[in-house]
């Protein structure tokens, strides 16, 4: 009979992001995803698999963190909140795990990993569509391509992210947050 689990798999699963969120995937290494999770390599095995599946529990634990835009009635508000509050003006901001994930694999990305990125990206677009829709019925914003917008939309906060990883002065991302936004003409 085996012995219940000691330890709540959200917890491990939050743990290990933070982790492959600071050093990456290939960076992270088992002895230190034990140390990290405290829990032993035997447990974090017949629990998540191996470190490619515990990774990829991560990212699908990161798909459903709620976005302001990610509301049914979100709307114009919600499209500026998510490029004016948050993470990328934290100083201890490590960017968004998906940019980092991209960049760290490069080329290399493929397969599982490469779904979750389509799915965070796929997710980006329809929340910020949905956004862009809920703006322009209700007179915030003026008629724009829906579908090109929210993609140029996703883009412009990944490079966002990517430019506070990379020390850009909050000021300035401020800054280049406004101008993206003045592409859409508000009412």
């Amino acid at each position: 009979m085996s012995r219940p689990k000691q330890f709540n798999e959200e917890e491990v699963l939050h743990l290990a992001g933070d982790i492959f969120w600071s050093q990456g995937y290939a960076n992270t290494s088992l002895s230190q995803l034990e140390k990290h999770l405290k829990i032993g390599r035997k447990s974090l095995y017949d629990t998540f698999g191996d470190k490619e599946q515990l990774f990829l529990r991560v990212l699908d634990n990161y798909l459903t963190i709620p976005y302001p835009i990610a509301s049914e009635l979100a709307s114009w508000p919600e499209i500026e909140a998510m490029f004016h509050g948050g993470p990328p003006y934290d100083s201890k901001y490590r960017a968004c795990l998906f940019v980092n994930t991209i960049q760290e694999f490069g080329l290399e990305l493929e397969g599982e990993v490469k779904n979750r990125i389509k799915k965070h990206l796929q997710r980006l677009d329809r929340c910020f569509s949905r956004s862009l829709t809920n703006a322009i019925e209700s007179n915030e914003i003026v008629e724009v391509d829906v579908a090109l917008m929210a993609k140029y939309l996703t883009a412009s906060l990944q490079s966002l992210s990517i430019m506070s990883k990379g020390g850009t002065h909050q000021k300035d991302l401020h800054a280049i947050a406004d101008t993206a936004l003045s592409v859409i003409e508000t009412v």
